[in-house]
């Protein structure tokens, strides 16, 4: 994420646990706090980080995880208002009992969360806070549909919570970020070509598998900017040529990443795609030809 601020950032010093945790909040001159902070109620900080700053002068892409100590409480209450009733209609309206009466998809659930745990935990964690990582949900989405696929983001989700690599009151943040909006993207994609009814399978994989991928690392992004800049905790870049080169940086390869799978399965196995047309992408040319 292109990020570049010149304020103040507000840490509660009770969610500062070490000495150790402290020095990785860097000044206005990039160097790091040697002491720990006194035992005051609110700290205040400068800070002055642009992209550069932020990820030692290395590019990375990925889509951002945001920790707690960026947001306000209110800001996570909400996270959890809009995250909790969406998780609960996804249960509402899984297969369940196709679930529980086909192995294959049991297979598949339990397949999708392991990768999107190893996938989420191939990470770079930043001192300012965020963590960078690919997605993948939009694969997953066309593997699963949507249900299943926000079951399987959530249950991937809690493992992180378990390893430590995740807090529990920034999961509903995250989870709006990283599950519901990228499986909203691919699930209206998805939607959209089923009612054109394409019968060329290029379409299916660009448009479902593709597309939706690096338009939701754009919007993550992007959503993930407008949140920490409401926050107060960065301002939204004034040079947005920069940002936007940022932007396709990081899209390129989560559509790559996610294409690249949905072509695979398409290619092996394109009974395990739930959004997948068997009978109209792969019918055989021949036979229109024979009965005319």
């Amino acid at each position: 994420m292109l990020i570049h601020q010149e304020g103040e950032v507000y840490l509660k010093a009770n969610k500062v646990h070490s000495a150790a945790r402290w020095n990785k909040y860097f000044t206005g001159s990039d160097q790091a706090f040697n002491q720990q902070p006194p035992d005051l109620e609110r700290k205040s900080v400068k800070v002055a980080y642009s992209f550069e700053t932020l990820t030692d002068s290395n590019y990375v892409t990925g889509e951002p995880m945001i920790a707690s100590m960026l947001l306000n409480e209110t800001t996570l209450l909400w996270g959890w208002l809009l995250y909790g009733p969406a998780l609960f209609y996804a249960i509402w309206r899984a297969p369940w009992v196709e679930l529980f009466s086909d192995n294959r998809r049991q297979h598949l659930l339990l397949g999708t969360v392991l990768v999107l745990c190893i996938l989420w935990l191939m990470r770079r964690d930043f001192p300012s806070g965020l963590s960078f990582h690919f997605i993948g949900m939009t694969a997953v989405t066309l593997l699963l549909d949507w249900p299943l696929a926000i079951l399987a983001g959530f249950i991937a989700q809690l493992v992180l919570l378990v390893l430590g690599k995740q807090e529990l009151n920034v999961l509903g943040i995250n989870g709006l970020l990283l599950i519901i909006l990228p499986v909203f993207i691919a699930h209206c994609c998805a939607k959209a070509i089923e009612r054109r009814q394409p019968e060329n399978l290029f379409v299916y994989i660009f448009f479902s598998g593709f597309f939706p991928a690096a338009l939701t690392a754009a919007f993550c992004v992007i959503s993930a900017t407008v949140l920490l800049w409401s926050n107060g905790i960065y301002e939204f870049p004034p040079w947005l040529d920069g940002f936007t080169g940022m932007v396709l940086l990081v899209a390129f390869p989560e559509a790559f990443i996610n294409g690249m799978a949905v072509t695979a399965f398409v290619v092996f196995k394109p009974e395990w795609l739930e959004t997948f047309n068997y009978s109209r992408y792969l019918q055989a040319p021949w036979k229109d030809e024979s009965d005319n």
